[in-house]
């Protein structure tokens, strides 16, 4: 039971944290990732310490020491991750004034979007050309590609408006 005595107490620490913390604040990004990290480093310490074989020309160690490493190339890609994704840039002001700028004139250019079906169900195309069709772009087109076979889909292309 004491083996699992920080990891209770890391959860209860997250139960009775998180609630409280805001994720734009750089102090709680900061503090969930240093107990990721402390955690993480508690856990490869006991690994290393409690788990593995003598050294040895055994089987055991001859399948236990490579997958420890392959364990620890993880373990590292983990922090990085958690390094990386604990930094973050709110960009949203400098999006919307691109935005902004960049309206599409009047004259937008003709856009043609192709829907190539094979077999598919009515369901599916459906949904695919009311989202095709529903597109916030001035000028554009929908093609229904298909054999021509189905009379039900060309009723429904021409129900959709393509």
């Amino acid at each position: 039971m004491a083996a699992f005595a920080p990891g209770l107490v890391a959860f209860g620490a997250c139960l009775a944290i998180l609630p409280l913390l805001h994720r734009e604040r750089t102090l709680a990004r900061v503090m969930m990732t240093g107990m990721s990290f402390v955690l993480l480093v508690h856990y490869f310490a006991w690994r290393v310490t409690h788990t593995l074989p003598p050294p040895g020309l055994t089987a055991d160690a001859l399948v236990g020491y490579p997958f420890m490493l392959a364990e620890a190339a993880s373990m590292i890609a983990v922090c990085l991750s958690l390094l990386f994704l604990s930094r973050t840039i709110d960009r949203s002001p400098e999006v919307n004034a691109i935005l902004r700028r960049s309206r599409l004139p009047a004259s937008a250019p003709l856009v043609d979007i192709f829907i190539c079906t094979y077999n598919e169900e009515k369901a599916i195309l459906e949904r695919t050309i009311i989202g095709a069709t529903g597109l916030n772009y001035p000028n554009y087109r929908v093609w229904v590609l298909d054999d021509g076979r189905r009379l039900w889909l060309r009723r429904l292309a021409q129900e959709l408006g393509c």
